[in-house]
């Protein structure tokens, strides 16, 4: 980078030491760097980048959150030089993905609608200090579509911009659900090649049950509450009939953008239930 005052960085998530090392590096040329990620489970993995060394170098940090995410992905210099396109400064965008970054130089009025743009997700983001007390390590639960039928046109499906490319990909760890007594029903073993779709047959366990409660968890421990939370979510409707006749055919999808779709059909009258969880730290 030929920065010589001030460089402004935006992106949804940031993964690529290379670049990290040469924002590091202009901190300690005195450069200004504001950087602003999103806190999630991709920025703050263990073996991530070291967040903290950049704040301790002088940095500007801001975690933003699922609520207000980034979309553009962009980098101001010196208010004078923009990078912009949908290029996260990811491993994925630089070695597998399909993605594009156009420069622009002197256009006044667009660096000055980024700047704007830029204080206004300041403004909507968390300064941090202290990574340990902030980072969220947790899985995000992207969307609920709670009954397709009823599915409307405000109904959000985020869908992961993502290309994995044609490598064979695996998880790296079980997916299942906890059910009654906090007994973990397995659904996709670890170490299953992705994509992959898995389908159960449940049914209720009491009688007359009309509500149904879904319980997603990763792990391989026996005991359901042992095993990491990903998400979890209600079927409603249940038809009241005696214990283990009312069904549920319930299936594990995950596709090759690292997107759980976990869907619930009750047999009895057809409703379904739909929800996607991002798990692409779970697949290798």
């Amino acid at each position: 980078m030929t920065a010589k005052t001030d460089i402004k960085v935006a992106v949804c998530w940031f993964t690529c030491k290379e670049l990290f090392d040469v924002l590091c590096d202009k901190l300690k040329d005195k450069i200004r760097v504001t950087l602003i990620v999103l806190n999630d489970s991709i920025n703050n993995r263990v073996d991530g980048l070291n967040f903290q060394l950049f704040i301790d170098l002088g940095g500007v940090f801001y975690f933003g959150n699922v609520d207000n995410p980034m979309h553009n992905k962009y980098c101001i210099i010196d208010s004078e030089i923009l990078i912009n396109g949908s290029y996260n400064w990811t491993y994925f965008a630089e070695t597998k993905n399909f993605e594009n970054i156009i420069i622009f130089k002197s256009n006044d009025k667009l660096l000055s609608d980024f700047l704007i743009d830029f204080t206004r997700l300041k403004e909507n983001c968390k300064l941090v200090n202290d990574i340990s007390k902030e980072a969220n390590t947790e899985i995000q639960h992207v969307t609920v579509v709670e009954n397709v039928r009823l599915a409307s046109d405000t109904d959000l499906i985020i869908k992961s911009t993502k290309n994995i490319g044609t490598g064979q990909l695996t998880l790296t760890s079980a997916l299942g659900e906890s059910i009654k007594n906090d007994v973990y029903f397995t659904f996709i073993p670890k170490g299953s090649k992705v994509p992959i779709t898995k389908t159960h047959r449940l049914t209720t366990v009491s009688d007359s049950q009309v509500v149904c409660s879904n319980d997603i968890r990763f792990g391989e421990n026996p005991k359901g509450s042992l095993n990491t939370p990903i998400g979890s979510f209600t079927v409603t409707d249940i038809p009241p009939m005696p214990k283990g006749i009312a069904g549920f055919i319930t299936t594990f999808s995950v596709d090759e953008y690292g997107i759980l779709t976990v869907s619930v059909k009750v047999e009895q009258t057809g409703n379904v239930t739909i929800n996607k969880f991002n798990i692409e730290n779970l697949i290798s």
